[in-house]
């Protein structure tokens, strides 16, 4: 059975994490791993991740790594998102879940923030603060003149994947159509993932 192709990826998955936890520190850092036992911070900048528009499996497991993490006294902070909204209730109970272990939980607006409240988290944990990711400066070109009659399309896969079936027709079709515009117009179009 062990041979069997739909059981070699599990059984190696399985070998893994004993093997991690069995592994120093030293070992695993000597090999570039991190595992959460020395970790003493951990600023969390995934963005938007926590609302009834997500799977509460993915919270779940999210939960599971952050309580690890908190369990060997990691400080947890979560960078500016938007949050909410958590109406059905195995949505609530897992964000409220992976919340739970943070330090600090930015949120970036005024109804992010009200989202946060009704999941009875510690509210001197909550905080509200303007999203960071328009402070990221750009990455300039070494040579700006190359990228003078190029245009990129980068679309967003949430549009797609976590829209209704029209929104998302409508949304594949736009960017169709921003396509053949810009190559209409003999721009160097690049779609960029």
């Amino acid at each position: 059975a062990a041979r069997h192709p739909s059981l070699r990826g599990g059984l190696s998955l399985l070998q893994r994490e004993v093997g991690l936890r069995l592994a120093s520190t030293k070992t695993l850092r000597r090999r570039g791993i991190l595992d959460g036992r020395d970790l003493s911070g951990l600023i969390d900048c995934s963005g938007f991740a926590y609302g009834d528009q997500w799977p509460p499996q993915r919270m779940r497991k999210r939960a599971k790594y952050y309580q690890k993490l908190k369990a060997h006294d990691t400080v947890l902070v979560l960078l500016p998102q938007a949050f909410g909204p958590f109406e059905k209730p195995d949505v609530r109970a897992a964000a409220s879940d992976a919340l739970r272990p943070f330090d600090r939980i930015y949120a970036r607006d005024e109804t992010s923030l009200r989202h946060l409240r009704t999941l009875g988290l510690e509210p001197q944990r909550l905080q509200l603060a303007p999203d960071i990711t328009h402070l990221v400066p750009p990455e300039l070109p070494e040579n700006p003149e190359e990228w003078r009659n190029v245009v990129c399309i980068v679309p967003n896969a949430r549009m797609i994947d976590k829209a209704p079936a029209a929104q998302a027709k409508a949304y594949f079709e736009l960017m169709r159509s921003a396509i053949l515009q810009a190559q209409g117009q003999r721009f160097d179009t690049r779609l960029v993932l």
